[in-house]
């Protein structure tokens, strides 16, 4: 393994180490790295830790961009990661190490909501939007890409995807009024920021589970259909449904959502 960046001077001993392949899939990098600080403050709640080290190891084949049009690499937006989570009451810190090949698929779980430093604010006169794509999540079977959604357009828009620099796109995302989505695994930045954010299907995608329809996300579908989701609240992990502020919609009911949102 070959240290490429690290928060403190590498070790040989590490609190947990994170395999991730995909790394350009934030899906997968987010919700791993998520995951583990949750981990180690549910061990701080029941014996106080001094610290906590993560390894990530990633492959050297895809330390560079996803696609040439991105204007960052991988290696740019797992390091961007690092940075914006929010730090607990006691230090994390983290490794990146690399290897020739990882022979193994991520699990897709998606079960810790930790937040990143920077939230939601909304003081902006602005509407974010997720530039319509053709391809991606094909094997649901409603419909999640390329819907049209004239009605957010009514609005001062700003356009996203993945192409956007991570640093760029998290400071228009916290001053939005709210983000308008196509299924992208883009909007776990949303998740991360607590940014309001009208997921788009035909029709919706949701499921109805105790008693309210939950609606169905990335993955497996933990993050939407868990009960013990872990929410970090006051310095502590509380273990819930998911409750940030994301609504799965029908596209053709989106005018009506935004007006009702906004106000106007």
């Amino acid at each position: 393994m070959n240290v490429i960046y690290s928060t403190k001077t590498p070790s040989y001993q590490y609190d947990d180490t994170l395999i991730i392949k995909d790394m350009w899939d934030l899906g997968v990098s987010g919700s791993q790295i998520a995951m583990s600080i949750a981990k180690a403050q549910k061990i701080h709640q029941l014996s106080p830790l001094m610290g906590w080290s993560i390894r990530i190891v990633v492959s050297e084949a895809h330390l560079g961009k996803f696609k040439e049009t991105d204007r960052e690499t991988n290696l740019d937006r797992l390091k961007f990661l690092i940075r914006n989570f929010k730090q607990p009451e006691f230090q994390v810190t983290y490794t990146i190490v690399t290897v020739e090949d990882i022979p193994y698929k991520d699990t897709e779980v998606f079960t810790s909501l930790w937040p990143f430093e920077k939230q939601w604010i909304g003081d902006g006169d602005h509407v974010m939007v997720y530039r319509p794509s053709g391809v991606g999540f094909d094997s649901y079977t409603v419909k999640t890409r390329g819907i049209p959604i004239p009605a957010a357009y009514k609005y001062n828009v700003v356009e996203f995807d993945y192409e956007d620099p991570w640093d760029e796109l998290i400071e228009k995302l916290i001053h939005c009024k709210c983000v308008v989505s196509e299924r992208t695994t883009l909007a776990a930045l949303c998740l991360f920021t607590n940014t309001p954010t009208f997921m788009v299907s035909q029709p919706k995608l949701e499921m109805y589970l105790d008693g309210e329809m939950r609606p169905l996300l990335y993955g497996n579908g933990n993050l939407g259909m868990s009960w013990n989701i872990d929410h970090y609240i006051n310095n502590r992990v509380e273990q819930k449904y998911f409750d940030a502020p994301f609504k799965n919609i029908n596209g053709d009911d989106l005018e009506d959502e935004m007006r009702n949102w906004l106000g106007r």
